[in-house]
């Protein structure tokens, strides 16, 4: 997020999943998903040749979303924002391990 822009997860495993939910959650980008298909789906797309089309179109709606007018852009809008916020938090000084120890601290306290 430190380059503020707006960010499409194409999750695969492990954390991905749990990390694209937090993407669209604070509204800086679209968690992007390909459906998983049975084998006959499978198997009746590869007769008929319009899997590949499905997926770009679905993509294709996720690229647009965060690509729209920028400057009235949700996405962008919360991506700048978050930008700021990282460093502000930074230009005041702060490293990061700080300011973790200070979460938790703020959490359990001391």
């Amino acid at each position: 997020m430190y380059a503020g822009v707006p960010i499409i997860c194409m999750p695969n495993s492990g954390d991905q999943f749990l990390n694209s939910s937090l993407v669209e959650h604070l509204g800086i980008g679209i968690f992007y998903i390909e459906k998983k298909e049975t084998l006959f789906e499978k198997f009746k797309k590869m007769l008929t040749r319009n899997k590949r089309d499905e997926e770009n179109s679905v993509f294709k709606e996720a690229l647009d979303a965060i690509l729209g007018n920028i400057h009235s852009n949700n996405y962008q809008i919360a991506a700048s924002n978050l930008r700021n916020k990282i460093l502000t938090d930074f230009d005041d000084g702060n490293t990061a391990e700080r300011k973790f120890i200070d979460k938790i601290v703020e959490l359990v306290g001391n």
